[in-house]
């Protein structure tokens, strides 16, 4: 993951020994243990990784946005989301407002 460029620096309080195997897990086995994470991408960057057949317009588009500097975070502030809840609810709002079909 830290390869990849997909994690920032660990933030103070986090437990050491987690971020650490965090950050030497592969890509691969990151979407493999977290099940309903279709997709993952730079903040700021240019690489986007997707589950195996989770190549969606929506998906696309969400992590794209992440790409160009947004975070989750972010966007739901933006479409007026609550914070609690899963980020599939930007690729809903994403939909409402003709940005994807």
């Amino acid at each position: 993951m830290q390869d990849a460029g997909l994690l920032s620096a660990r933030s103070p309080g986090t437990d050491v020994d987690a971020y650490n195997r965090l950050a030497a897990m592969s890509v691969s086995k990151y979407l493999r243990v977290n099940y309903k994470t279709n997709g993952i991408s730079q903040l700021g960057g240019s690489h986007i990784y997707f589950r195996r057949g989770k190549w969606s317009e929506e998906n696309i588009m969400h992590e794209g946005l992440h790409n160009a500097g947004y975070s989750d975070p972010f966007l739901k502030n933006a479409f007026g989301i609550p914070e609690t809840s899963p980020s599939g609810e930007i690729n809903n709002k994403l939909k409402e407002h003709g940005c994807i079909q």
